[in-house]
């Protein structure tokens, strides 16, 4: 009889996994060789005499293990390793040895398998372990909670102000006062997250010694088969749609006919937009699955941790170069998606106050997406990439 148990619970596991990146060690076996690669300043920075560093497993949940040593040092130790390059390595370690960008976890070693026949399979990244409040997704979320208590305490005021007037609650309402209750902290964060996005895709932009890294043109091949791709990606989209809405009643139903109706339009408009005119911008690296849960709040700014892209993607396809706004767009999904879970848990803390906050769901959302846009677009300039 045995136990057998997760090897990263064993502290004398997480020492020697931290010893072998610290001294470059390689200890190889039968299969093949585990090696360590220290980052340029990671000898200088620790105290040999001090090791080994006490550590702990975090409990966050992903799909992926962490560890965190001294509260100096986050080491991610990958579940699903594969062959070959990691984007998160690679971007990480560029950003670290290539930029004077800050608002990222700074490289400070790995750890890789080589078996001597194939392409190394990296283990697990250690990176500076950066202090902070939780996430953005929570900050968001609390965000939004005082947003929706300001509408309740106001609303009679709000609703005479709304009351027979044309357009949406913004226009009613006028901007300084939908400012005011969206929280002016609030404001001032959304506008430095869309600053530190544009800031990581101009420092990813501005690596030109890696041909991995160097900017790419839009072809009017590659627009063709972007086209072509969403155009599939609607078709498949559309037909799952379809087939879905015999189960569905009430709003949910006619909420999909409203769609489904317009599918020429959809696709008329994408052809108009890639197949007519050559789009005069450039591709890059990017972050690939950039939401609000992948971006850390320090209290008083942002740190954007986890590179390694969309899991369910290939290496090969997140290693692939895009237009950035596949971030922007990620990450405006995702206020989308904070306020409409927020009503939705809201209905059962505040009974009754569903309907009345249903205007203001999309005004929030409206409201975000211009601030995010304007302060990314100011900052990114007349960047290539545009």
């Amino acid at each position: 009889e045995a136990i057998l148990y997760d090897g990263s619970y064993d502290k004398l596991m997480r020492d020697r996994m931290f010893e072998v990146i610290l001294q470059r060690e390689k200890v190889k076996s039968k299969q093949g060789t585990l090696a360590g690669f220290p980052g340029r300043k990671l000898g200088s920075r620790v105290n040999k005499e001090e090791l080994p560093l006490p550590s702990r497993v975090l409990n966050a949940e992903q799909s992926n293990t962490s560890v965190l040593y001294d509260s100096q040092y986050f080491f991610k130790l990958y579940r699903s390793p594969e062959e070959g390059k990691n984007p998160e390595l690679e971007i990480i370690k560029a950003l670290s040895e290539n930029t004077s960008f800050q608002n990222f976890p700074v490289y400070a070693g790995s750890l890789e398998f080589r078996d001597g026949t194939k392409e190394g399979m990296p283990l697990g990244i250690l990176v500076d372990f950066v202090p902070n409040e939780g996430n953005a997704w929570d900050f968001t979320h609390s965000a939004i909670e005082r947003y929706f208590d300001r509408i309740l305490e106001n609303k009679e005021q709000l609703a005479a102000a709304f009351s027979g007037r044309e357009g949406g609650v913004v226009e009613a309402i006028g901007e300084e006062k939908m400012q005011e209750l969206l929280g002016p902290f609030f404001v001032e964060m959304i506008r430095l997250l869309a600053q530190r996005t544009a800031e990581m895709h101009l420092a990813l932009a501005s690596v030109k010694n890696k041909k991995e890294f160097a900017e790419e043109p839009f072809s009017l091949l590659y627009q063709k088969s972007l086209y072509q791709s969403f155009r599939t990606l609607i078709k498949q989209s559309l037909s799952q749609m379809k087939s879905s809405k015999k189960k569905l009643e009430g709003a949910s139903g006619k909420l999909l006919d409203e769609i489904i109706k317009n599918e020429n339009l959809l696709l008329s408009t994408i052809k108009a937009t890639l197949e007519k005119k050559k789009i005069h911008t450039s591709k890059i690296r990017v972050h690939g699955d950039y939401h609000l849960g992948q971006v850390l709040f320090t209290g008083k700014d942002f740190i954007i941790i986890d590179f390694e892209g969309e899991p369910t993607r290939s290496l090969t396809a997140r290693q692939l170069k895009y237009c950035p706004f596949k971030d922007l767009a990620g990450m405006l999904r995702s206020f989308h998606y904070a306020i409409y879970m927020a009503q939705f848990e809201n209905k059962s803390r505040i009974p009754g106050s569903g309907e009345f906050l249903q205007p203001w769901l999309e005004a929030w959302y409206k409201s975000v997406y211009n601030i995010f846009l304007e302060s990314y677009l100011a900052t990114a300039g007349n960047a290539s990439f545009i």
